[in-house]
């Protein structure tokens, strides 16, 4: 039990330092008594030391550290501003590619933050750079690339519908690219997000053009990907990269349409996930934003902070419970409504769905049906997802 608590104020800490909103006295009385080694781990898991420099920076903290740790969070944090650079400079070359096929992409994800990074262009860690382009013109947005050395692995089966084409790689390169046929994978068909969200020019350095989605599609799309694509929600994983992430974003904007984003999360069925997301928030990094919080948020919390102190360990309570989880979400009425109609009748449409989903569950591969989730689990837990 002394395990687990001490990782979950290995957390609390972290979060607190890492927070825009957070004060910085709070995060000073603490100092003395911070089992550095602890939470450097767990930043370092999740790709965090360069935001925790940023944060603690930002605080005016840096000085009050040991300068052992202090040269290593400001060598980390210096490292990924250089490589952000570089990413950067690869990101302007493939959307003049991109241009000069007449396509002008959507910057997704890390790379929208590129081109609007803030005062700490190195606290963000990226894996790739995600780009829309619009389904009929991801062939020729490939051919493109392809001809400038982005090339796929030769050996990486893909499958056709994928919500992105095969990582395209090239030799000295920082990153690869994957160019996006929709924003999230699990979209259903006529509800697409792109459609939905507004979006901005933007001008790169080269002077290369682009579009980014607004600071509220951008904040609704993290939400979407972390607790609904990767599944976070039901697996109670605390997706600690994409919370820093949401968090960094939503205090950059002057005022954030929170009811706004509430509604279009409840638009989807998915109001129980953002009151959890939105509560999470709230006591992780101390910003109020989105309505009073529900008793299954502060549970769900509960959990998540619980399996988060077990770490690998918690894979296959996090299986149970996203299993649980995903069934009450999928015989919801929020969601058999919005597919049956208002006129649905509770027990008829219900066994009706479940019918659907045996059908589908046999449809698939042997191999398929049990693999996907435990792989999503043990990404998650690895803190990969």
């Amino acid at each position: 039990m002394f395990h687990l608590n001490r990782r979950r104020e290995h957390l609390i800490f972290l979060c607190r330092a890492l927070s825009p909103w957070m004060d910085a006295q709070a995060v000073r009385e603490s100092l003395p008594d911070t089992d550095w080694e602890g939470v450097v781990a767990i930043a370092n898991s999740y790709f965090l030391a360069p935001a925790l420099w940023a944060g603690l920076h930002r605080k005016g903290l840096l000085d009050e550290l040991e300068s052992e740790l202090r040269e290593y969070l400001t060598e980390m944090y210096s490292f990924n501003e250089r490589r952000n650079r570089d990413l950067l400079a690869e990101l302007e070359e493939v959307t003049s590619l991109l241009n000069a096929e007449g396509i002008e992409p959507l910057l997704m994800k890390g790379a929208a933050a590129l081109v609007a990074s803030g005062p700490y262009p190195g606290a963000r860690f990226m894996m790739d750079l995600d780009i829309w382009v619009r389904p009929e013109s991801l062939e020729v947005a490939a051919d493109a690339l392809g001809r400038a050395g982005w090339v796929p692995p030769a050996d990486k089966n893909y499958s056709a519908n994928a919500h992105h084409l095969p990582g395209l790689y090239r030799p000295g390169a920082v990153a690869h690219v994957e160019l996006h046929r929709r924003l999230l994978h699990d979209e259903p068909p006529g509800k697409s997000l792109v459609d939905e969200a507004q979006t901005v020019a933007v001008t790169l350095g080269n002077g290369a053009r682009a579009r980014v989605m607004t600071p509220l599609f951008q904040l609704l799309h993290n939400v979407l990907h972390s607790e609904v694509s990767h599944d976070a929600y039901g697996l109670a994983y605390l997706d600690l990269r994409q919370m820093v992430n949401f968090a960094l974003l939503a205090q950059r904007q002057e005022q954030v349409e929170w009811g706004r984003l509430e509604k279009m999360m409840q638009a989807r069925g998915l109001g129980t996930i953002w009151s959890a997301y939105a509560h999470a928030q709230s006591r992780l990094f101390g910003h109020a934003g989105g309505s009073a919080q529900a008793a299954g948020a502060r549970i769900h919390f509960s959990v998540r902070l619980l399996l988060f102190s077990l770490g690998p360990r918690a894979v296959w309570l996090g299986q149970f419970l996203s299993f649980i989880q995903r069934a009450r979400n999928v015989f919801s009425r929020s969601n058999l409504e919005g597919r049956y109609g208002p006129q649905w009748q509770p027990v008829t449409h219900r066994l009706s769905h479940m019918r659907y989903l045996l059908g589908k569950y046999r449809r698939l591969e042997p191999w398929q049906r049990l693999s996907s989730s435990f792989r999503r689990s043990l990404r998650g837990w690895s803190g990969e997802c």
